[in-house]
């Protein structure tokens, strides 16, 4: 059969394709493939990258049907048909492959053959929620918009928590900071900031002791140091360092100033934890996480690996034996 322009334009725009195939025994097999594309007016193909099962159903005699689904407006179609499999030395693998190559794939290299479908039947795949008619493209495509954007976000905070080598040498010096602030009668909390391209700019300990001033938390004066000292896209891709997560002065003050990354060692929920685990009533200020007063900044952290080093100092600091 021949395919249609939506046909055509649903698989080209949106390239990954499920296909689906059966083995000899009677067990499926569903094998997504993000190399699904228009090969002609009647058929689909894709590259065999890495398709053993899928390769082996169909070389056994197994139709294969694709489906490709376009995910915001639930709208796709369904495709079936015998399959061709074309492997190194064949005109059909020497054209796939070169049409891989100018749509800039890096995987040419592991191609083992090209797959080829003959359509021979073809169906639209629509969500129910079409079904009462009261349902547009353009409301699923505003809901599930929201939706992906929203699940980016949060992959995106999750790749930003994830801790890498330099952020644990920077956070390790962050805590022999806090040693030192303890060592002189201060409160155990240390930090750095980092600027874009991984040097150290500044760092300090906290002094609220020594100096009798409450707010001298190294992360606000950080942030001081900050405003007066870089421009403002030096401080946006910058990162501070700290022992122990900002307090909501701190939060602010970073936010404010319009600092980048915060990575901490240790959380304002672990401190909270082992305080009151030790007796202590809450401070005067309430124990909030960074992005419960400054949503737009990214952090990371804590570190597992430096928790009972941070909790020891605390609980020296407390006269506990932690």
């Amino acid at each position: 059969m021949q395919l249609t322009d939506d046909m055509q334009r649903v698989v080209t725009e949106q390239r990954l394709g499920f296909w689906a195939t059966v083995g000899a025994d009677g067990r499926p097999n569903l094998s997504p493939k993000a190399t699904t594309d228009v090969w002609d007016d009647g058929h689909l193909w894709c590259a065999d990258i890495c398709s053993p099962r899928t390769v082996a159903n169909i070389r056994a005699g197994s139709w294969a049907e694709i489906n490709v689904v376009d995910p915001f407006v639930r709208k796709g179609f369904r495709f079936s048909g015998p399959v061709a499999v074309h492997g190194p030395g064949t005109p059909e693998f020497d054209d796939g492959t070169a049409r891989l190559r100018a749509g800039g794939s890096t995987l040419v290299h592991r191609v083992c053959s090209i797959l080829v479908l003959a359509v021979e039947a073809a169906a639209p795949l629509i969500s129910p929620a079409y079904d009462a008619g009261t349902f547009t493209e353009a409301q699923a495509r505003a809901l599930h918009g929201a939706r992906f954007a929203r699940l980016g976000a949060a992959a995106a905070e999750r790749e930003a928590a994830a801790l890498t080598d330099d952020d644990r040498v920077h956070l390790g010096r962050c805590v022999e900071l806090a040693t030192e602030a303890l060592d002189a009668g201060d409160e155990p909390f240390g930090s750095v900031l980092v600027d874009g391209a991984g040097s150290v700019r500044a760092e300090d300990r906290n002094r609220v002791v020594t100096d009798g001033d409450p707010t001298l938390h190294p992360e606000f004066e950080l942030a001081r140091w900050a405003a007066r000292n870089l421009t403002v896209a030096e401080r946006a891709a910058a990162t501070v360092y700290t022992s122990g997560e900002h307090c909501p002065m701190c939060s602010a003050a970073h936010a404010w100033v319009g600092l980048g990354r915060v990575v901490y060692a240790t959380s304002g929920a672990q401190l909270g934890g082992w305080l009151t685990g030790w007796g202590f009533a809450a401070g005067p200020v309430a124990n909030l996480p960074i992005t419960a007063i400054a949503p737009g900044v990214v952090v990371g952290g804590p570190d597992p690996t430096l928790a009972d080093e941070v909790r020891a100092l605390h609980a020296r600091l407390h006269g506990k034996d932690g």
